[in-house]
Formats: structure tokens, sequence, C-alpha cells
């Protein structure tokens, strides 16, 4: 423990799994767990979102910054607050686990449906479960899990360079980690989704029970910052050109995080695969596709993927700036917990300088594709979240408009 550490000092948040979590080690064969790892960077991406509002305007300042608060590696030749590399609070995950909270590699997929009493079609589920399922076959898991319902909890122990403001800072991002974020495989498409249920150690924020506290606490946390400068990282803006970043409750909730998951794959399948007229068909379908992560499968032969317009060599992945999270709150109205699904575009420079967008052919170059910007027309996306003027269909995500938390501007992300 660090020298002036004091146990007043400690900032306690409790956090419960809304959605299964899988294991994000590759080939892992153990039993799934909660990583402190996996938890500090999930920190420190919420607090790069956050840092926009903070006034962080240069990938440098951010670094300098990030590596004063969560420290650097040492061969990075940086210090921490606390010397050597060392970040300014140590983190501590508790918790335990029973043998029912675990779901085993193997496990068939209607079991884990029986298990919620789900009937009838998982193709949604399947869809964005892709490389957690097998895909011939009778589906199974090929990664170990843990149910949802899990409870662990972070502590935060401050070392001596954690002043007041820096530690207001890391709360915020510990508020938005656990009321927009998750950790574990596919967690962009909500499984892994942390709910936070209290926070000890702190007096900045309330944790929220019902959707209307919901709303209000994430406004509180997220803020709104109107500038003429666009990041060059995932991050909560808004600026003058109509760049901005958006996030809002699904309208229709649920009993089940998997009946959840299920819907919005459903959706999210219908919409990539039939949202776009024969006759629009090509670079505008690939816009539309790579807004949703690359690389993608057009079919068994085509693919989307980043290339290098010099020597077209493969750039590797792209994550996807749509993010769902799910989270549990109180229903006053039917004294119960339902699931809500909280949809985020979060903005971030998707293709630097000298990268396009291609189709290939089995390795073969078809056509490439560059952006007009270096960001994702969002158009197509506030279609699929269902709060654009037209081109109104049965398989979008619905947001009313009084739920929608941040709308950064309605022609870019």
């Amino acid at each position: 423990m660090p020298a002036a550490f004091r146990p007043s000092d400690v900032i306690t948040a409790r956090f419960e799994l809304s959605a299964p979590m899988f294991s994000g080690q590759e080939g892992d064969k153990g039993p799934a767990e909660i990583r402190p790892t996996e938890i500090k960077a999930a920190l420190r991406f919420w607090w790069r979102a956050l840092a926009w509002w903070r006034g962080v305007r240069t990938p440098q300042a951010l670094k300098e910054q990030e590596d004063a608060l969560f420290g650097a590696a040492a061969d990075e030749g940086r210090n921490g607050a606390g010397g050597r590399g060392q970040g300014a609070f140590l983190l501590r995950v508790r918790g335990s686990l029973s043998r029912g909270d675990f779901i085993a590699t193997g496990t068939p997929l209607q079991d884990i449906a029986a298990g919620q009493n789900i009937r009838g079609d998982m193709k949604g589920f399947r869809h964005v479960a892709y490389g957690l399922l097998s895909q011939k076959g009778e589906p199974i898991t090929i990664k170990p899990a843990l149910t949802h319902g899990v409870c662990f909890e972070v502590d935060i122990i401050p070392r001596k360079g954690l002043d007041d403001d820096k530690k207001r800072e890391l709360v915020r991002a510990l508020f938005a980690f656990g009321l927009l974020g998750g950790i574990g495989s596919r967690m962009r498409r909500g499984f892994g989704s942390v709910a936070l249920t209290e926070i000890m150690g702190q007096d900045y924020f309330n944790v929220p029970a019902t959707k209307s506290e919901y709303i209000s606490v994430i406004r509180e946390i997220i803020g709104v910052a109107q500038t003429s400068e666009v990041p060059q990282w995932s991050a909560f803006f808004a600026d003058e050109n109509g760049h901005g970043a958006i996030s809002g409750l699904m309208q229709r909730t649920f009993l089940s995080p998997i009946n959840l998951i299920n819907f919005f794959g459903q959706r999210l399948q219908a919409y990539r695969t039939h949202s776009v007229p024969k006759e629009l068909q090509g670079n505008r379908l690939i816009v539309r596709r790579a807004a949703f992560g690359l690389p993608q499968k057009m079919d068994e032969a085509i693919n989307i993927s980043v290339r290098d317009r010099n020597n077209r060599k493969n750039q590797g992945r792209r994550a996807s700036p749509i993010m769902l999270h799910i989270h549990k709150l109180y229903d006053e109205n039917d004294d119960i917990y339902r699931y809500y699904g909280v949809i985020s575009v979060i903005p971030s420079l998707f293709l630097p300088n000298g990268l396009y967008v291609s189709l290939f052919s089995e390795d073969d170059w078809i056509r490439g594709y560059n952006f007009q910007s270096n960001y994702i027309p969002i158009n197509d996306l506030r279609g699929f979240l269902g709060i654009a003027v037209s081109r109104e269909k049965d398989y979008q995500i619905k947001i009313e408009s009084g739920d929608l938390i941040l709308n950064g501007g309605p022609r870019h992300v």
C-alpha cells in the first residue's frame, strides 16, 4: 500500500454484470474471470472519451495526462505521478463466484436460451456473437463466460499524486464505465455490460436507479463540448459543422438481456442486409457497412477491409463507432427491473491519411473507395437508430427524441 494511504481515501464501486461476459483472452481454456487489467483498460477508454469535455485537444496532451493518472510502461520513457511509470492510484477487484456463475466452453446456445425461458429464433444473438459461438452445426460457446447478475467490487486506492481534480476525473470515468460500458469479448455488442449499483468514497455524482435518473446522470457525466475541432480519438463532443456523438435509450425494454441482444442483432443484421436500394449499391453500400466495423464479409468470396493506398496491404481492424450497452433499471410503474438498451455512436478518426476501404475477392483487389472525409457519415446510422426523418422501416432500433442523451449533430460522426 502507498505510504500515505488512508482507508477513508479509497473509492469503492460496486458493479453487476447486466449481460453475459465472455473472456477476452484468445485461446483461454480456463474459466472466465474479471481481471483488474480489463477494468483499468476500460477506465482508460472512458477517461479518454471524456477528455475533450475537459479541454484536451491533442493526442500528445492526452497521452501525458493519461500516463500521469494511469501510469506508463517503463520502456515508454515516461514518468507517472508515482515515478518510474507508476500511476496515481492502485486498482483492486474483489468478488466471489459460485458454480452457477460460469458458462463453460462448449455450452449449447439452446441451453443458454432455455435458462432464460427464451423460445424461438436466436439468429440475432448468433449474428452479434460472432467469435463467441461455433458457426457450424448446433451453435456452442467457444469461449468461457460469466452469467449476467454476477457482482463485483472495484477499489481505487490513491497514491500521493491523486489530487481532488484527478480524483473527480477518475470517478467520472468510473460512472461512464458503469453506465455505458462493459468488459470482455464483443463488448461493443452488449456482451459484458456492467451496471454501476453503488459507489463509496465520493460525493460528486449519484448512482441512478430509474430511467429518469439514468438520463439525468449521463447528461451530467458526459456533458457537451461545443468546439470547432474534431478529436482524433473516440470522444464525446459536438461541433458547429454537425459532427458529434449520439447516445440514446432504445424504446423497447426487456426482462432478459439475452432477449435484448437477440433483438438488437436481428435489427442490425436486417439493416446491414436490406438498408440500401439495389440501384444505390456499390460505394454507398461499402460506407454503410463500414460503420459496423471492418473487416467484414460481403459473402463467401468478397470481403470489405482497410488497405494501404500504396501497397494495398491489409491494415487490420477498425472498431465500429456503434456501441450497445445493457443496463438494468427499476420500473416504478410495474414495480420490476427491466433491461434497457443504450445505443451510443462515439466518433473517432476512422481512416488516417493513406488508407482506404476496399473490396477484395480471395485477396484480389476489386475496387477501393476513399471516404470524402476521415469520419463515417452519420446519416445512415441515424436511420439505424430510428431518429432519421426518412426511410422509416420496421427493423430499425427506435429511440425516442426525449430519451436522446446527447446529439452532437445531424450530418457526420
